[in-house]
């Protein structure tokens, strides 16, 4: 935890694919695609990750042109005042600098408010393919429990 802005390490961005990259074929009889947080505060909302939009295509193609066995879409869901958000913890002035808690034995990092349920944030981003057959699942629905993907 620190008080830096976190950005995307040049050398990751080398790491994004391309929309007309080389699409793999699993080998496996049973094979799953599991896509993570495509969300519209992680693509264009208070977190924001632009470079993020370029695998929109990729994802959509996957999901196109390979029979995958499992689609899974992860889906942050937050309840408002959710304890990793900043703003819930406003009144903590070495909170709000550090942009951490500590919580039982561990710290906590602190995020903007984002993904929160109903809002648009919430939604996944609308330029990818969600089919009514893909499974998601929600996390970080509990105001007091942080979940990762």
């Amino acid at each position: 935890c620190n008080d830096k802005d976190e950005k995307m390490p040049e050398d990751n961005k080398k790491l994004l694919p391309t929309p007309n990259a080389k699409l793999p074929t699993p080998n496996a009889k049973r094979a799953a695609l599991i896509v993570v947080d495509i969300q519209n505060d992680f693509l264009i909302g208070s977190m924001a990750m632009p470079q993020a939009k370029k695998l929109v295509p990729v994802i959509n193609s996957l999901k196109k042109n390979v029979d995958w066995t499992l689609v899974a879409l992860s889906q942050d869901s937050h309840p408002e005042e959710h304890i990793s958000f900043l703003e819930t913890h406003a009144d903590n002035p070495a909170a709000t600098k550090s942009k951490c808690i500590q919580i039982g034995n561990h710290l906590q990092r602190l995020w903007p408010t984002h993904c929160v349920h109903g809002t648009e944030g919430e939604k996944f981003y609308p330029e990818m393919e969600v089919d009514e057959k893909d499974i998601v699942v929600k996390k970080g629905v509990e105001k007091n429990v942080d979940c990762y993907s």
